[in-house]
């Protein structure tokens, strides 16, 4: 995934739109790993492991690694709810 990024701005947009007029950019690839693809999919509760990479010169002038992240398919979190329009 690729993009730009600000650190502190106030929503995602401005994150972007600044981190661009900047030449912030962000891009990270990762990989999922399972054991089981089925229970991942069956279960919120099954997560799976991350790995990968992080390029974001405002963080870091070297690349970042992801590791021991986790992975959840089809997660839900009601308290986190985002609307559009707010």
């Amino acid at each position: 995934m690729k993009g730009y990024f600000l650190r502190g701005a106030e929503d995602f947009q401005r994150g972007y739109d600044s981190g661009k007029s900047d030449q912030s950019p962000c891009e990270f690839t990762l990989t999922v790993v399972s054991e089981n693809l089925d229970q991942l999919i069956a279960s919120p509760d099954h997560p799976a492991k991350m790995v990968g990479t992080v390029i974001a010169p405002a963080l870091s002038k070297a690349p970042l690694s992801v590791n021991n992240g986790e992975f959840g398919l089809f997660v839900d979190f009601p308290d986190q709810v985002q609307d559009q329009n707010t």
